[in-house]
């Protein structure tokens, strides 16, 4: 096999992306064409881990996942098809941790500095998203590393500036967030027993969810987790009625009847093991399935970012019946917060009557 290639698809850790990117290609940029010729490109502008042509600490192993996924009896149809436009590198770098050890000419232990090989995982959906699965530190040094080398540089406020080189690189390297109000939105369509539209995605059901604003009786930061009947908590409606922003949402979402249970953060997508159809996967499997997952995301995403305001963000009568449902469980509010009240008013554009302002 050729040197700086993987010999078997396996993953270490858990089946955690901490960046997910959206990548546009330089008009004439020589990574357009086949995606063999951008593997290609590719492997050549980060460099081969062993035979870096840099002489630096870091570089690429070429992972043949297109080929596993082709030669996996347990992938078929449009698992199978991810494979034309999927390439699948590993990302390595040499870091250096001091340990004590025994050194020759020394009776005594002395610290020494001991070589430790890191890596993530980079899954390039050619030519329009980046995922980066792996460790936070990890991935911050390979998206650090290939921004750098691939001309495009990352802005502080998660987009890009335009590299020096425009001929080879990106004109983007974005990161996706799946912001507050994305979440919501997915909240409320699970609320409403509605699935999302133009999307593969089905939400059979919300299990958890995390919330961050100013403390109440509840704290400042609260996580709701391990229920069936996640749209009807009490501490997580009131906590939104009080103006805290959604954080986190988790549970099983379906596609073309695979069951993955996922965890949504705001910067970070974490598929899970739990349910029947990942749980008795093979790793090959289970990594199609978190692609397919995270490729429906992040154009339902997208979905969401252009819709019109009135569809993008909840109503007052959403809100209205989320401070019901307080009530039927139990649960006596004052009011609903009049700083959410004004923020979505604003956001969609509502005479203030709508909102009672």
């Amino acid at each position: 096999m050729p040197e700086g290639e993987t010999a078997d698809f396996d993953y270490q850790g858990y089946l955690i992306f901490n960046g997910v990117y959206k990548t546009e290609l330089h008009q004439g940029s020589e990574y357009q064409g086949s995606i063999y010729d951008a593997e290609s490109k590719l492997l050549d502008d980060l460099g081969r881990f062993e035979n870096s042509q840099r002489n630096s600490d870091r570089g690429l192993e070429k992972v043949l996942l297109r080929d596993f996924f082709r030669d996996d009896d347990s992938i078929s149809g449009e698992l199978e098809e991810l494979a034309n436009s999927l390439i699948a590198v590993r990302f390595l770098y040499e870091d250096r941790i001091e340990k004590e050890a025994y050194v020759s000419d020394e009776d005594e232990l002395q610290m020494v500095k001991i070589p430790v090989v890191n890596d993530a995982d980079i899954y390039w959906n050619y030519p329009d998203y980046m995922y980066f699965r792996g460790a936070k530190n990890d991935v911050a040094e390979a998206i650090d590393y290939t921004s750098s080398i691939l001309g495009a540089d990352v802005a502080t406020d998660g987009g890009t500036s335009a590299g020096s080189n425009p001929s080879t690189g990106f004109s983007r390297f974005s990161s996706i967030s799946f912001h507050a109000d994305f979440l919501l939105w997915l909240f409320q369509l699970q609320f409403n027993d509605n699935d999302p539209p133009v999307s593969a995605i089905e939400i059979d059901t919300l299990t958890d969810a995390a919330v961050t604003g100013d403390a109440d009786v509840w704290g400042g930061n609260n996580v709701v987790g391990d229920t069936s009947e996640l749209v009807e908590s009490p501490p997580l409606l009131s906590a939104i009625l009080q103006n805290k922003s959604l954080k986190m949402i988790e549970g099983g979402f379906a596609i073309n009847e695979n069951t993955l249970q996922s965890e949504i953060q705001i910067n970070k997508v974490h598929v899970k093991s739990s349910v029947k159809s990942v749980k008795k996967a093979n790793d090959t499997r289970r990594m199609a399935l978190s692609i397919q997952f995270l490729n429906e995301l992040v154009e339902l995403e997208d979905y969401w970012d252009n819709l019109d305001p009135q569809d993008k963000y909840p109503s007052y009568d959403f809100f209205l019946e989320l401070f019901d449902t307080c009530r039927d469980q139990g649960m006596t509010l004052d009011s609903i917060s009049e700083t959410l009240r004004r923020e979505y008013c604003n956001k969609r554009g509502d005479p203030d009557d709508e909102w009672d302002l």
